[in-house]
């Protein structure tokens, strides 16, 4: 095939193909021309290859590129390599689309920014003035070489958005803008930070999330009003997976939906110092991030009471941040258990009366129901709140919520709304403890898992 490819100046002649399928059917009934032309196809890129190859080998240095030996050496080694291992050229992926979203936020800003600035010179004009013949045109070409937009920003387009009084638009191409566009950076913001802590949501948890976050909102409200204006279907106050699927075209290249990869927790494989080092690190970084501690210039020497010192009263290592708000971190442990008293020991050593000779009795439950206790404290010292997680096969709003037996319920258990009429402070189902915490009220959270804890 080769032959005939040169001979017929690097072209296959008509039927070539098609002569070879049908000599070689008889006997390879597998074959069929798709198979030959794409190892025709690959013959001639790997011969093309070789040939690239040995020129570059054979090609002599010109004299005039002063350069040392082991430059030109190191050069040709690493274009060898190149060629041996099928490295890729061009843009790392996800890129071309980053580059994009960066032109169309550069185009949408530098379009507010002239409707802007044409509304204000609009303003300080006298009544039957009109602006300076040419001026729309020199404000558009300064802002585009200050934002450095190459694309052609057209004067109509401008001079109907001061028309209608649209100075700021979300959209290259205008039309409508979501109601939720100020709070989506948030919920992106809360995305990324899941995934960073390896509880990465689930599309629709993040749809639920976002239902969450504007619940009995005035974005809600705003919301309902946006829908009513366009005669929506859709009345009832939440987002469904319309909103879902644009919301996360407009943030395409901040979070993808993909697969997860599943990771062993094996203690002994990472628990290393190397994991150590990273996690504390991690740490240091979100809380100077969010401001509760700061990077000091150099690290220092501090005592028990985090007073800068000496190196002979210092107490620890070298310190390199200083927290700024210990109010506002938190940290907790857990402690796990079951409500099975079987096996249990004596607490505090308590005596019992009983006869002389007889053996002193206690009822105990046997119940095996594991549960997990966290106690969360600030690192002022204060206690914050606690956290129980139940072990249990369905949730129980009774056991979560708790009862007061003291408490007459308001309505039958049977009714629909038994759970609302009666949560709440001094009502049958009051919750868990309260606690107030640097002028917030905190309540004993409860839980109930499927999994054992």
């Amino acid at each position: 095939m080769y032959e005939a490819y040169l001979q017929n100046s690097n072209r296959l002649p008509y039927g070539h193909v098609g002569g070879l399928l049908s000599e070689m059917k008889g006997s390879h009934k597998w074959l069929t021309r798709n198979i030959i032309n794409k190892a025709f196809m690959k013959f001639r890129k790997d011969l093309k290859n070789v040939s690239k190859k040995e020129d570059e080998k054979e090609s002599p240095i010109p004299e005039e590129m002063n350069l040392e030996k082991s430059t030109i050496s190191s050069a040709l080694t690493m274009s060898t390599v190149s060629f041996e291992s099928d490295f890729r050229l061009g843009r790392p992926v996800g890129s071309t689309d980053e580059k994009k979203c960066r032109d169309r936020k550069k185009i949408i800003d530098a379009k507010n920014e002239i409707v802007k600035k044409i509304a204000a010179a609009k303003n300080t004009l006298k009544e039957g003035k009109r602006m300076k013949r040419g001026k729309l045109k020199q404000i558009i070409k300064s802002v585009s070489v200050k934002r450095g937009v190459s694309n052609k920003i057209l004067p109509g387009a401008i001079r109907r958005r001061v028309e209608q009084n649209s100075l700021v638009n979300y959209h290259v191409g205008g039309g409508q803008v979501s109601q939720m566009q100020k709070i989506e950076p948030t919920i992106v913001e809360i995305i990324l930070q899941m995934a960073r802590i390896r509880q990465c949501l689930t599309p629709s948890t993040g749809l639920q999330l976002v239902n969450s976050l504007i619940k009995d909102t005035t974005t809600q409200k705003d919301l309902l009003e946006w829908k009513k204006r366009g005669n929506s279907n859709n009345m009832e106050g939440y987002l469904r997976r319309g909103y879902w699927r644009r919301f996360m075209a407009r943030n395409k290249e901040k979070i993808v939906s993909k697969r997860g990869q599943k990771y062993e927790l094996n203690r002994q494989n990472w628990t290393t110092y190397a994991n150590f080092v990273h996690m504390y690190d991690h740490c240091i970084n979100e809380m100077v991030e969010a401001v509760v501690a700061a990077k000091l210039h150099e690290p220092v020497w501090m005592d028990r009471y985090c007073k800068i010192c000496d190196e002979r009263n210092a107490y620890g290592c070298k310190v390199d941040h200083k927290l700024i708000r210990p109010d506002m971190c938190i940290c907790g442990d857990e402690v796990g258990g079951s409500i099975s008293m079987k096996g249990d020991g004596h607490v505090g050593g308590q005596l019992m009366l009983v006869g002389k000779g007889q053996v002193p009795m206690k009822k105990i439950s046997t119940n095996d129901k594991k549960f997990t206790l966290i106690g969360l404290t600030a690192f002022t010292g204060e206690p914050v709140m606690c956290v129980l997680i139940l072990e249990g096969k369905r949730p129980n709003p009774s056991v979560e919520a708790g009862i007061d037996i003291r408490i007459t319920p308001n309505s039958s258990c049977s009714d629909a709304d038994f759970i609302m009429k009666n949560c709440g402070n001094g009502k049958y189902l009051p919750g868990g403890p309260e606690l107030f915490f640097e002028g917030r009220r905190f309540q004993l959270l409860s839980a109930c898992t499927n999994q054992q804890v």
